[in-house]
């Protein structure tokens, strides 16, 4: 176990420093595309739920309920991302329209039962790597 927690925690610190600065370059941009709110709002989640799930050391036939968690929160993350950069720019007419908002909330429950089957696809392949 110490071999692999070696291996993944370099990897996910510099992950984590670049999604940062990734970020960092993205926030000053003016665009209405949810695209970049959607790749950041996956990377985020998915980099923090691979890091609780080895912190933790959750066995993995609970991996589908932290990709379910994973996956709420991404809508969540994403809300937060749009609402903190419309309040960055504070402009008179924002970069995210309250419908594209709502749209974002309205497609939660996709996000949750993308990260379920993501991780339930994750158990299978290491239940399937041990024969």
């Amino acid at each position: 176990m110490r071999e692999s927690r070696s291996v993944i925690q370099p990897w996910l610190r510099w992950s984590r420093f670049l999604l940062g600065f990734l970020i960092l370059l993205w926030l000053p941009v003016e665009e209405s595309n949810l695209t970049f709110v959607a790749l950041f709002a996956l990377a985020i989640c998915f980099l923090g739920t691979i890091s609780i799930a080895k912190k933790q050391e959750i066995p993995s036939r609970k991996y589908a309920w932290a990709g379910f968690l994973g996956g709420v929160c991404v809508g969540l993350v994403g809300f937060m991302l749009m609402v903190f950069k419309v309040g960055l720019h504070n402009h008179a007419v924002p970069d995210f329209t309250i419908s594209q908002l709502l749209r974002w909330i309205n497609a939660a429950p996709v996000w949750a039962i993308s990260g379920l089957l993501l991780g339930y696809g994750i158990h299978l392949y290491d239940v399937a790597k041990e024969y």
